[in-house]
């Protein structure tokens, strides 16, 4: 062993490391911005489901001349809008 020698190998774990925890920081990153995403994602969802009931309560399914207006907004046309919940968000 060298001197030569351990100051390459001081530079090549050096260089690992460094790049280890570039790695742990991106995949922390791309977590936390999968979260979000997530969270994003529900909150559309969530006015989305609300705008459907407000249009089923305008337009409901028992005058058929609503059927055009709730195609629109993919409500059923011989029935009222029901959302159905997973499990794990459904009331007790």
């Amino acid at each position: 062993m060298t001197p030569d020698k351990q100051t390459n190998l001081k530079v090549l774990r050096d260089a690992y490391i460094s790049t280890n925890t570039g790695q742990t920081e991106s995949q922390s990153d791309a977590t936390t911005a999968r979260k979000a995403l997530e969270v994003m994602v529900k909150a559309i969802t969530d006015k989305r489901i609300a705008a459907q009931y407000a249009a089923d309560a305008e337009w409901p399914y028992t005058d058929k001349a609503n059927a055009g207006i709730r195609r629109e907004f993919s409500l059923p046309v011989n029935r009222p809008f029901n959302v159905r919940r997973p499990r794990e968000l459904r009331r007790p």
